[in-house]
């Protein structure tokens, strides 16, 4: 999935294995995305592409003697789930005018530069990365819904500002500060165009984007511009029933959507983030129920303010009893 990786864009997340119904046939899958934010799909008995896959020449790096990969693998159909590039001229946020110039000054004091996914970092130049260190699909995976031949899969953009420095080590060189998300001094807000986190429905018989929906709300910024999408971890699930469940954001929601549309149906909010994946069960009720940890931490900081497991059923008279 990646060549010679110099931007820590290893595969955290599980491999989701499935039967793809493609012209007509059953075929053995299995799907892979990461924080590339770029979906393969492969037959899993040969190990052939069942969506196109083509070698793109990408950009080569400037540091002496690092010999980056001249070409990257990519999708030909489904296109990259989450953001790839950044450009300062046309890209920086507009959510409100004080967070767009605030970015803009960091940007310009830090004398960043930009470039496409797979741009090596430059030496003694801070380089804007996207998807960066933790954005596309970090560790939760994506689940599949066999009756509507949907995948499903979260994902955010969360990029990083890095560049190489001499290294006083035995090593010719080392990273180096500054090295952190796409946002100045820590703050929620990010430092790019929405949508922040989002939430896919790719349609397995063809490679194609059926839906995607912004993921999470950022609560601090003004009425009506709330839904950006949240940086998220933590994977979905989906049910026979039609729906999506997915906890994930930093914004302490826990939510239900339709997964043949990608419509939120339900949310509540919990103590603290669920930065996990959910699962459901039969209680000895007799209803389904559906649970999630619920404590905040991970790589997002997210603040550590519950320790708990939640669970949701719904009301008996609304479950036929």
């Amino acid at each position: 999935m990646v060549h010679h990786d110099i931007w820590d864009s290893d595969l955290e997340a599980a491999p989701l294995l499935f039967d793809a119904k493609v012209k007509g046939k059953t075929v053995p899958a299995v799907a892979v995305i990461s924080k590339s934010a770029l979906l393969f799909v492969l037959n899993r008995e040969t190990g052939k592409p069942i969506f196109p896959i083509a070698e793109r020449k990408v950009p080569v790096s400037d540091v002496p003697g690092d010999k980056a990969s001249s070409t990257q693998p990519f999708p030909l159909i489904t296109p990259p789930l989450g953001r790839t590039s950044f450009s300062i001229k046309t890209d920086i946020t507009d959510l409100t005018p004080e967070l767009h110039d605030t970015c803009a000054k960091w940007i310009a004091d830090n004398q960043m530069v930009e470039g496409p996914i797979y741009t090596p970092v430059h030496l003694d130049r801070v380089t804007i990365s996207f998807p960066g260190l933790l954005g596309g699909d970090n560790w939760g995976g994506a689940t599949y819904d066999p009756s509507r031949h949907l995948l499903v899969v979260n994902t955010h953009d969360l990029g990083q500002v890095t560049k190489l420095v001499p290294s006083k080590g035995p090593l010719p060189f080392e990273r180096g500060q500054p090295s952190g998300r796409f946002r100045p001094d820590n703050s929620r807000p990010l430092c790019q165009k929405g949508p922040w986190g989002r939430l896919w429905g790719v349609d397995m018989t063809t490679g194609k984007i059926r839906w995607q929906v912004p993921l999470g709300i950022s609560d601090d910024t003004p009425e009506g511009k709330q839904l950006t999408g949240r940086p998220n971890m933590g994977g979905a699930i989906t049910t026979a029933g039609g729906l999506t469940f997915v906890g994930a954001t930093d914004d302490n929601r826990f939510r239900a959507f339709a997964t043949a549309t990608g419509k939120m149906v339900w949310e509540a909010k919990l103590d603290a983030a669920a930065h996990a994946t959910p699962m459901t069960y039969a209680g000895r009720d007799g209803r389904q129920y559906v649970a999630i940890a619920a404590t905040g931490g991970t790589f997002l900081d997210s603040p550590l303010t519950s320790d708990t497991i939640a669970a949701f059923a719904l009301p008996k008279k609304d479950a036929g009893q």
